[in-house]
């Protein structure tokens, strides 16, 4: 192996335990500013674990000002659209 590759494939080794450090502080200082279910809870630590942050979501759901929601308010968003879907067809 090169000199020039050896670096750089610790520097990917640097970059991902930085990102993997913020991330985690990301994580922990959500968690202690949001009220969650245990399921939100559980559902959130996989969502991080798979590499994306908590202020993140996957559906890529905006609030009414344009700002990406997070990944709870997103979860909850969508919830609350399922739910009022059910409860019109079951009428």
């Amino acid at each position: 192996m090169k000199k020039a590759e050896k670096y750089m494939q610790i520097e990917r080794m640097e970059d991902k335990m930085v990102w993997t450090k913020k991330i985690n502080k990301q994580l922990n200082d959500f968690l202690t500013k949001y009220n969650l279910s245990d399921i939100e809870r559980e559902e959130l630590k996989e969502w991080v674990k798979s590499g994306s942050g908590p202020y993140d979501n996957p559906y890529y759901i905006c609030d009414e000002n344009g700002y990406c929601c997070n990944y709870i308010e997103a979860r909850r968003f969508i919830e609350e659209l399922y739910d009022e879907f059910y409860a019109s067809n079951n009428n």
